[in-house]
């Protein structure tokens, strides 16, 4: 029975390869502090009720991450029990040697994951307090998102996060 309901739900999109995610302007700023727990507020094209809201207790996960192949990914997702979306935020290294930012982001309804949906338009900022990241020593994260839902431009939502994290090795 397990087995029929695991091929009867749907499944992630394929996750496509960072280089095609689409891109956040990056500002390094070392007075940026931001508190703990997080803040997460966010409005949309429904009204400021049906955004994310400044609870800690919705986020699932919210960490940044030292990768394998040096590239540095921080990662948010929450739900309020209904609905989600899950956020990946990768720093890789340009042609230049500069940093440019890639975002994913995906979005679930009926008590997901899995998240089904994929997020459309995604533009922002995000700002960290430093580019050093060493393993168990705290950087502080705010990255504000606009994108919207179903293709459909008119369907768009804000969000704004702001967090402290501690950077873990990828195992």
């Amino acid at each position: 029975m397990d087995w029929c309901r695991r091929r009867l739900q749907p499944q992630e999109p394929a996750t496509p390869p960072v280089d095609e995610w689409p891109t956040l302007q990056l500002t390094v700023d070392p007075t940026l502090h931001c508190p703990t727990p997080e803040i997460c507020t966010g409005k949309s094209h429904l009204g400021a009720r049906v955004a994310p809201v400044a609870v800690a207790r919705l986020f699932r996960e919210f960490d940044a991450v030292l990768a394998a192949n040096n590239r540095r990914f921080i990662r948010m997702g929450y739900g309020n029990g209904y609905s989600g979306e899950r956020f990946e935020l990768a720093l890789t290294r340009a042609r230049d040697g500069a940093f440019q930012v890639g975002v994913l982001g995906r979005s679930s309804v009926d008590f997901g994951p899995p998240f089904t949906s994929v997020l459309e338009g995604l533009t922002g900022t995000l700002t960290l307090n430093t580019l050093d990241w060493r393993e168990h020593e705290p950087i502080h994260v705010r990255f504000e998102l606009r994108y919207y839902y179903d293709n459909d431009p008119a369907k768009w939502s804000t969000i704004e996060v702001c967090s402290e994290t501690m950077p873990t090795r990828e195992e």
